[in-house]
């Protein structure tokens, strides 16, 4: 919950704690988990190189500990999607490219294992993943073609869901269509409207649609700034 209202001071905290009582409890699969959370933590936190660090060494060590159970396998691949985007956040996106190739075959391998650690690792999320690399290249129209391959509909996480209409609308901003744009955040903002309220990224691309003074969607872009509590 801190890591979604953008606190990564208290994101850190929380993270760093569970890790330590996963090291406790001696379990693999519960440390690769935390360490999983506290990857994502450094992600927001733009600590790029150290997140990579962390879940490659993580993503190794769980095999070894745990051996090729399907948690273990499920966990690996989750480990190496963060390391994906925090070398794509790094500028280093061939780097994350070619992770997601290798993370593929393990995605079908951990098919029907369930969502260990609440990570929904699959081949969904990996899409996801790379939606979210070509976005970070500034590449849409790849965005966009890899996205109309997903089907999100079946997806249980809710906040899987937002994530893909939230990157629709930022691929369709990049390719300066207001109108895609503006019916994507309306979908997140049906998906998981608490989401919207916290969102940042979601806010910035709020305010563009409003600024855009030209834009036929301008009028609707501020009234969901009002529903979401955006001063503009």
């Amino acid at each position: 919950m801190t890591r979604r209202v953008g606190r990564s001071d208290l994101s850190y905290l929380v993270a760093d704690r569970g890790v330590r009582a996963a090291e406790d409890s001696d379990d693999p699969i519960r440390i690769a988990a935390a360490r999983w959370n506290l990857g994502h933590t450094l992600l927001i936190s733009n600590e790029h190189e150290a997140a990579i660090e962390l879940t490659a060494y993580a993503a190794a060590t769980v095999l070894v500990e745990a051996g090729a159970t399907p948690a273990a396998v499920a966990l690996t691949g989750a480990l190496e999607l963060v390391a994906a985007m925090a070398e794509a956040r790094a500028g280093r996106l061939w780097d994350a490219r070619e992770r997601l190739n290798r993370v593929q075959p393990v995605a079908v391998r951990a098919r029907g294992v369930g969502n260990v650690g609440h990570t929904m690792f699959g081949t969904l999320n990996v899409g996801l993943h790379a939606i979210a690399v070509e976005l970070q290249a500034g590449d849409a129209i790849e965005a966009l073609r890899i996205a109309e391959q997903l089907d999100t509909s079946e997806c249980p996480s809710i906040e899987r869901r937002f994530t893909f209409a939230l990157d629709l609308a930022r691929a369709y901003e990049l390719r300066r269509q207001e109108t895609g744009t503006l019916l994507h955040l309306l979908d997140a903002e049906q998906t998981a409207p608490e989401d919207m309220q916290y969102n940042p990224a979601a806010h910035d691309m709020v305010r563009r649609l409003v600024l855009g003074t030209c834009s036929p969607s301008r009028s609707q872009a501020m009234r969901l700034a009002d529903r979401i509590g955006i001063p503009v």
